[in-house]
């Protein structure tokens, strides 16, 4: 009877250790999500700008324009 009682406590006593590390775990890794998937997921920032550009844009305009995006994107 007594062993059971002493077998049941250490079950329960593992598991909430399991629960509380776990539990700490995941805090940790929803920090580190935030801080480095924020680029990718920011609502507030506008939308990407598209270039389009008619058949008579030159080279230097369409590359112009990417380069302008390209600094833009890298902020």
């Amino acid at each position: 009877m007594e062993n059971e009682v002493l077998r049941d406590m250490l079950l329960v006593i593992t598991v909430l250790a399991i629960f509380v590390f776990g539990f700490f775990v995941m805090k940790r890794l929803d920090k580190f999500l935030n801080e480095n998937y924020k680029p990718y997921f920011r609502e507030d920032e506008e939308k990407p700008t598209r270039i389009i550009h008619n058949e008579d844009a030159s080279d230097e305009e369409i590359l112009s324009d990417i380069k302008r995006l390209k600094k833009k994107m890298a902020r």
